[in-house]
């Protein structure tokens, strides 16, 4: 590997530091947006889920995140305790999580992720 140059092998191929896309806004700003990747697929109880969510934002921001529906409601709809910021998030795995969550409150999580402004939000589609 002699190329004159280096490489850098991760374990993960995403994190919270190193997957970030870089958007350009209608005014013509560039700004990075950071990527959140929950795969439902290793989520057996909701605890899971939020693990998941909260090792994705900011440490200051999770200090006093409830880990439950209210708490995630006050965070997307009031920029409260565990709020994301202007981000992407992509879940997978769908399927399970709604088996953890109950459909109802599974659909809450996704409306409230459709309805925010700071965030794009990319769903698993389902096969039919």
């Amino acid at each position: 590997m002699n190329l004159g140059y280096s490489k850098v092998f991760d374990k993960m191929a995403y994190g919270k530091d190193t997957f970030v896309s870089i958007v350009t806004d209608e005014n013509g700003k560039t700004r990075h947006k950071r990527k959140i990747f929950i795969n439902g697929e290793f989520c057996e109880s909701k605890q899971d889920f939020w693990n998941k969510y909260v090792a994705e934002i900011d440490s200051e921001s999770v200090k006093h995140f409830g880990k439950n529906l209210d708490a995630f409601n006050d965070a997307i709809t009031a920029e409260g305790p565990g709020f994301p910021g202007d981000c992407i998030i992509e879940i997978i795995g769908t399927e399970k999580l709604e088996k953890v969550f109950g459909k109802d409150d599974f659909d809450f999580i996704l409306d409230l992720l459709r309805n925010a402004e700071f965030v794009d939000l990319i769903v698993e589609k389902s096969e039919v």
